[in-house]
């Protein structure tokens, strides 16, 4: 999704609230999911669900939520928010 887009159009974060043991994410842990899972986004960590919660309507895990430019929350806890970047996305910058 991040290539599709391009950083200048679209952020992609990935927020870990957890590791195996239940305790909050170290920056190794968190380097070793990314690589693992291939992905080059930013994965930050969330100890005791302090910011994650906030975005979370089921507790189901994952969860995809979509903030506009200027942080305006458009969908929270919405798999189908994936298809509403396009509306939200700025334009491409031009060269």
């Amino acid at each position: 999704m991040q290539e599709e887009w391009g950083f200048e159009r679209l952020m992609v974060l990935q927020v870990l609230a957890e590791n195996n043991s239940g305790g909050a994410p170290t920056a190794d842990e968190l380097a070793e999911w990314a690589d693992s899972a291939g992905q080059e986004h930013p994965v930050l960590s969330d100890p005791g669900w302090s910011l994650s919660n906030r975005f979370e309507l089921d507790y189901g895990i994952p969860s995809f939520s979509l903030l506009a430019p200027g942080m305006e929350v458009v969908a929270v806890d919405d798999w189908g928010a994936e298809n509403m970047i396009a509306d939200y996305a700025p334009d491409e910058p031009e060269e």
